[in-house]
């Protein structure tokens, strides 16, 4: 069975501190902005997305099983707002 290919935008930077690398899907539902992010080995993280004025996390990785950096999930809302993603 042949799955479909998801072409990922990626978003890299380096603050001086550490690195900031991942991609994301962006899509929409129920009229809100989606974002599946993906880290840079393109596994899936997490899914985003925006209810007013606060970030909500969907769904995620199950974070026992892999330990990326969990400021991803402070530091990703900001950079799609910055950046307006």
């Amino acid at each position: 069975m042949m799955h479909p290919t998801i072409r990922l935008t990626w978003y890299h930077e380096s603050n001086g501190c550490k690195p900031v690398h991942f991609g994301y899907i962006k899509y929409k539902s129920a009229g809100n902005d989606f974002y599946a992010i993906f880290a840079a080995n393109k596994r899936y993280m997490f899914t985003l997305f925006r209810d007013k004025q606060l970030w909500k996390v969907m769904s995620h990785t199950n974070l026992h099983s892999w330990n990326f950096d969990l400021d991803y999930f402070q530091e990703v809302p900001f950079i799609l707002e910055a950046y307006q993603l």
